[in-house]
C-alpha cells in the first residue's frame, strides 16, 4: 500500500484482513442493520453475514470510523502499511475504522465480492452488487494495491490473482533496491575524491 495513493473508488488504502480486533473492540454488532450479523469466517476471523436475503443494489451500510486529515494519518501511522482499516476519501480526508465497533470493520475480502463501495457525500457506502442469500458472507474486493503492500496473502479460495500479486511485490522491491543502489553510488562518487587524497597522505 502506498499510504498516500489516491484510492477513491472501491478500494481501501488498507483493508481489514478479517476482523481481528481485540475482543474489547467489537463484542456486539453496534449500529448494524437488522439484516446482518457477525460470525466466524473460516480462515479470516470474524465476518459479516446476511441474516436475511438482500436485493442487488440494496444499501447495506456506511463504512464507519474516525475522520482524519493527512497530517493525522502520518502521525498515527509513520509506517506506510501500518493500518488495515484506513480508507482515503480525498487528498486530505480519511476514515480509519481501527477503533470502530461498527459491523463494517469486519467485512472481509473476496476478489468477486458481493458488495460495491461507493463514495457519497464524503462518506463510503456499501451496496449489494449481486443478490445475497441468507447466511451468505458479505465481501468486497480490497484490490491488488492492498495485497501488493500487505505482508499477508489473501485467504485460499478468495482470490485468483496470487501470481500477479507476487510479481508486483517483487517489482516493487526491485525498484526500491534500484533506488538504494543509485543513492549509494552517488554517495560513493562524492566520497572517493575526498577519501583518496586523505588515504594518500596517511600512507606517505
Amino acid at each position: 500500500m502506498a499510504l498516500l495513493a489516491a484510492l477513491l473508488s472501491s478500494r481501501p488504502l488498507a483493508a481489514p484482513h478479517g476482523c481481528t480486533a481485540p475482543s474489547s473492540a467489537i463484542t456486539s454488532l453496534d449500529h448494524a442493520a437488522p439484516a446482518l450479523h457477525i460470525a466466524e469466517s473460516p480462515g479470516k476471523g470474524r465476518g459479516v453475514f446476511a441474516a436475511q436475503p438482500l436485493r442487488r443494489g440494496e444499501w447495506v451500510g456506511w463504512y464507519e470510523g474516525e475522520r482524519l486529515s493527512l497530517e493525522q494519518v502520518r502521525e498515527r501511522y509513520p509506517c506506510a502499511s501500518a493500518s488495515d482499516y484506513l480508507f482515503q476519501l480525498a487528498d486530505d480526508a480519511y476514515i480509519d475504522g481501527v477503533r470502530s465497533r461498527h459491523f463494517s470493520r469486519c467485512i472481509n475480502h473476496h476478489e468477486k465480492g458481493n458488495l460495491e463501495v461507493v463514495r457519497e457525500e464524503e462518506r463510503l457506502a456499501f451496496y449489494a452488487s449481486a443478490a445475497i442469500a441468507e447466511g451468505e458472507e458479505l465481501t468486497f474486493d480490497y484490490g491488488l494495491d492492498f495485497w501488493v503492500e500487505h505482508s499477508a496473502d489473501p485467504v485460499t479460495g478468495s482470490d485468483s490473482r496470487g501470481l500477479t500479486i507476487k510479481a508486483r511485490r517483487w517489482a516493487k522491491r526491485a525498484r526500491r533496491v534500484g533506488i538504494t543502489l543509485v543513492q549509494t553510488g552517488a554517495f560513493v562518487g562524492w566520497l572517493l575524491p575526498v577519501a583518496i587524497p586523505v588515504c594518500a597522505n596517511l600512507c606517505s
